[in-house]
């Protein structure tokens, strides 16, 4: 027709037909492109180690053979007296073929810590860490433990105004990580009672404890 130029491939059905399958495929292949490389992240993450690889934790089970450690909170004196000196501390014992830690764990592991609380004007000194015992684990991992059993303890001045025939309460927080195939973390409120007398009495059922540790 005179006047009108028509471009013959917009007139070809056929050629239009091809274009959308063509389109059709390519969105498909993205799609499916796409879902798989999801799936691939997801593996990846999921068997990617952890950073605390050298640790194997676990949630706080119940049950006896999870009950790995014993704390308990005992002192030098069975009576203390204004003004005077005396020591509380902190026995752990552990089941066979467990450990807790020392200050500084070393390659893998958690400190064990101990806070002394007590009324006003008492005075608690700094918390002494027997040595532990060095420990070497498969992949040359060092670690510092203590087994069977450990007793942290701190000195304790009395404030000068104490009236005997009272009775004071002291308080630990102990916190602790417990460890044979795998590592439980343990934590306690423990709380002991000291009546006040004019002179300050030994605890004579303990001092054996304290000296071993001293």
């Amino acid at each position: 027709m005179t006047g009108n130029k028509y471009d013959i491939r917009t007139m070809n059905p056929g050629h239009r037909s091809g274009s959308n399958s063509m389109i059709i495929a390519v969105a498909i292949l993205v799609i499916i492109l796409g879902s798989v490389l999801i799936i691939w992240m997801k593996y990846v993450k999921s068997a990617s180690p952890s950073a605390q690889s050298y640790v194997e934790t676990a949630p706080q089970p119940h049950g006896p053979q999870y009950d790995l450690v014993q704390a308990q909170l005992i002192a030098d004196a069975k009576a203390i007296a204004p003004g005077g000196q005396f020591t509380l501390g902190v026995l752990f014992t552990m089941k066979q073929d467990s450990h807790i830690y020392g200050p500084d764990p070393g390659d893998a592991g958690l400190p064990t810590r101990v806070k002394f609380t007590g009324p006003a004007g008492f005075q608690f000194g700094e918390l002494k860490y027997p040595p532990a015992r060095r420990l070497e684990s498969e992949g040359n991992i060092v670690t510092y433990v203590y087994e069977d059993s450990v007793l942290l303890m701190a000195p304790v001045t009395a404030p000068l105004k104490l009236s005997p025939g009272t009775e004071i309460t002291f308080i630990a927080e102990a916190n602790w990580l417990a460890c044979t195939q795998v590592c439980v973390p343990g934590k306690m409120r423990l709380e002991l009672s000291l009546p006040v007398a004019e002179i300050s009495q030994p605890a004579d059922d303990n001092k054996a404890i304290f000296a071993k540790w001293r």
